[in-house]
């Protein structure tokens, strides 16, 4: 079984690698839908509907962290999450709309870049297994 650690991983955005990454998050969920009648002691649910969301942290490059135009909130960009850089095999994807952008400064750090997505339709999770 593989293993994978955080520092090899890597972020695309309309098939271009988000420059100097330094974190990666997606997020799955499913609704809840109660169906608990009178009479039942226990409580019952149905699955809903899907969604998923997610964010990523840079160091901020000024160059928009390498890709060839500019980020901007509201923009649907084709996303793909990779545990590990190069590995093709193993990656989430889908596409996302760009819900907010934020610059951090700080006297003694290095000026970082975090951006938060919120997923359209479904997500894709490629895991390398032969069908």
């Amino acid at each position: 079984m593989a293993c994978y650690t955080g520092k090899d991983g890597a972020l695309h955005l309309d098939g271009t690698a988000v420059a100097q990454l330094t974190s990666w998050t997606v997020t799955e969920n499913v609704d809840t839908i109660e169906c608990t009648h009178m009479g039942q002691s226990w409580k019952e649910y149905k699955t809903g509907i899907a969604e998923w969301e997610g964010s990523f942290e840079a160091i901020y490059d000024g160059n928009q962290q390498g890709l060839s135009a500019e980020l901007a909130t509201g923009t649907q960009y084709a996303l793909i999450a990779y545990p590990e850089s190069g590995d093709t095999d193993h990656k989430l994807n889908g596409n996302v709309i760009l819900t907010s952008l934020e610059w951090t400064a700080e006297l003694d750090d290095v000026i970082r870049l975090s951006a938060t997505f919120t997923g359209t339709g479904a997500m894709t999770k490629d895991t390398g297994d032969a069908a």
